[in-house]
C-alpha cells in the first residue's frame, strides 16, 4: 500500500513539475540598458534603485557590445 501510494505521489510531482508555465525561457539582457556614471556618488542618496526613479535622460546602451563587436 505504501509502495503504491509513493508512486502515485511521485508521478504527481512530476506531472506538476513539468507543466510548461507562461514565463520566458530567456530575457535579453543585452540591448536598451539605461546608464548614468555616479562621479559624484548620488545614486544612493537620490534612490536610483527605486522602481519609481525617472531615468527617462540617461543613455542607453547595449551591452553586448564590446569594441564594435556584436555578441
Amino acid at each position: 500500500m505504501k509502495t503504491k501510494l509513493s508512486i502515485i505521489l511521485l508521478i504527481l510531482t512530476l506531472t506538476i513539475s513539468c507543466v510548461k508555465n507562461d514565463s520566458p525561457e530567456t530575457i535579453d539582457l543585452v540591448k536598451n540598458w539605461r546608464f548614468s556614471p555616479d562621479e559624484n556618488n548620488i545614486g544612493i542618496p537620490e534612490k536610483w534603485f527605486s522602481l519609481n526613479f525617472d531615468d527617462i535622460h540617461w543613455d542607453t546602451i547595449d551591452a553586448g557590445k564590446i569594441k564594435g563587436i556584436q555578441i
